[in-house]
């Protein structure tokens, strides 16, 4: 098998597999607010699942137009994007905080809680910007300019070629493009990813009350969903891997694929990666409180437990 049968392969199998995912959790929150006649939980999930779908028809068409050359409708196109993006992330919120509003807002009036999701936020913060390559260390030498610069640009992705500030630190070899879009993405995953860490943190402190079959169940969610950020945002990093792997004439397409920002590849795996976070937030605060209502606790001492 040749190396464009192995991108062509790959291609095929994880995008299917990332839009599988994708169908599957929404179509699963979809059919558990229809059992439990809550209409607003319904309704919430399909509003994301179309935000998805209206995502993909735009990609389709903006790769269409590229092979027709027609500047005017993919000016169209991207002006579609600049509002789809942040109403998708608004959506997959408004799922969250229907989940788990109730339960983290009594969880950060306390100023434990709040110490640790600032935290997390600022240390994934940092991780990200490094593993999704929107910030290197450049250690080379050659093709670099002398001084230092900061610049405003476009980068493309998702859906729009969106502003961006870029910038060059010669005395630190710190070189970085960060665009608003992923700005906006790099907020909800991190987000989302410090809200599990503190629902974990929360339950260990009602550990002594809550079952142990509760407390694997969550921590494992609470691992998955911490894979499943690192997955959306190492894709840049993964290129020794895949040298490993496949040798140097297939990881050097496989890469990009897997950062083309315009291919069904990487738009489907971001919205499978946000899908996932948002089922293990949910699962989650149901496993919590489930069990908190098995073991009868009243909830005024939900987070008042004694360690």
């Amino acid at each position: 098998m040749n190396s464009i049968d192995i991108v062509n392969w790959v291609n095929i199998i994880f995008t299917m597999l990332a839009a599988f995912i994708t169908l599957a959790t929404w179509f699963t929150l979809i059919y558990s607010g229809i059992r439990r006649n809550n209409y607003k939980w319904t309704f919430r999930s399909f509003t994301v699942l179309n935000m998805f779908f209206a995502w993909i028809i735009i990609i389709i068409i903006q790769n269409w137009l590229s092979n027709h050359f027609s500047n005017d409708l993919f000016n169209i196109t991207y002006k579609i994007g600049f509002v789809l993006l942040p109403l998708t992330l608004i959506a997959l919120w408004r799922v969250v905080f229907l989940a788990t509003g109730d339960q983290l807002r009594s969880v950060l009036k306390r100023k434990y809680y709040r110490n640790i999701f600032i935290l997390v936020i600022f240390i994934y913060t940092i991780l990200y910007t490094f593993a999704s390559g929107m910030v290197t260390v450049n250690r080379s030498e050659d093709l670099v300019p002398l001084e230092r610069y900061i610049e405003i640009t476009q980068t493309y992705g998702p859906l729009s070629p969106w502003p961006s500030i870029e910038f060059w630190f010669p005395t630190v070899n710190l070189f970085g493009t960060v665009s608003l879009a992923a700005v906006l993405m790099m907020a909800t995953i991190t987000s989302m990813f410090s809200i599990t860490i503190v629902l974990m943190v929360n339950y260990w402190e009602l550990r002594k009350k809550l079952s142990m079959k509760t407390a694997t169940s969550t921590v494992g969610s609470g691992v998955f969903a911490t894979l499943t950020s690192f997955a959306c945002c190492t894709f840049p990093v993964v290129y020794p891997i895949l040298i490993l792997i496949f040798g140097s004439a297939t990881a050097e397409p496989l890469l990009r694929l897997i950062t083309n920002e315009t291919g069904l590849f990487i738009n489907v795996m971001q919205m499978a990666v946000l899908s996932l976070m948002v089922m293990c937030l949910i699962y989650i605060g149901d496993r919590i409180n489930l069990e908190v209502a098995n073991q009868r606790i009243p909830p005024e001492k939900v987070n008042n437990v004694d360690l």
